[in-house]
């Protein structure tokens, strides 16, 4: 635990002092005048180096990661092992698969695609659950779960972690609708 105090001496005045409890160190010895310069740099640094749960960003946001996950995905892309037919068919717009996340902590699952001519459509509801960067989602009578590899206002991509819908590995790359 660090602590920043303000510490006047015979020699300084206005002279503050950054000192590491747990090592009994003395890390920074500021005057006032820059302190303030010094602990906004200081808190940059931390909040950058600790505040990014998701291994492909973003690296600091403000709004919270289940406000962002919240709204309606497209599915753009699909990368995994089998999956080249689908990735295929949404890049041509045959299939539309969608992911809703509601506050509540429901939501829908949905696909459709066209064939023959005719258009179908199916959907679930489903339960969610997100804890840093892993994303439970219960559908259909499954636990699906995920890891939430990116996650900003406008875009997701997710990686399943287990067999029960998808295969494992699976990764979904999305944009907010």
């Amino acid at each position: 635990m660090f602590k920043i105090f303000h510490q006047p001496s015979h020699r300084m005045p206005d002279e503050c002092v950054v000192w590491d409890e747990q090592h009994a160190n003395l890390l920074f010895s500021c005057s006032m005048k820059n302190s303030k310069y010094f602990l906004a740099l200081t808190l940059a640094i931390a909040l950058n180096a600790s505040c990014s749960k998701f291994e492909e960003g973003p690296a600091f946001s403000f709004i919270p990661a289940e406000s962002r996950l919240t709204g309606e995905w497209v599915v753009v892309q699909i990368e995994g092992d089998g999956y080249a037919d689908y990735d295929a068919y949404l890049a041509s717009g045959q299939y539309v698969i969608t992911f809703e996340f509601e506050e509540d902590g429901g939501g829908e699952f949905s696909f459709g695609y066209n064939y023959d001519g005719y258009s179908y459509s199916y959907g679930y509801t489903l339960d969610w659950d997100l804890d840093d960067d892993r994303l439970d989602v219960f559908m259909n009578g499954d636990l699906v779960n995920f890891e939430v590899q990116r996650l900003t206002n406008k875009e997701m991509k997710m990686k399943t972690l287990n067999d029960e819908l998808f295969d494992n590995g699976v990764v979904f790359t999305m944009e907010k609708d």
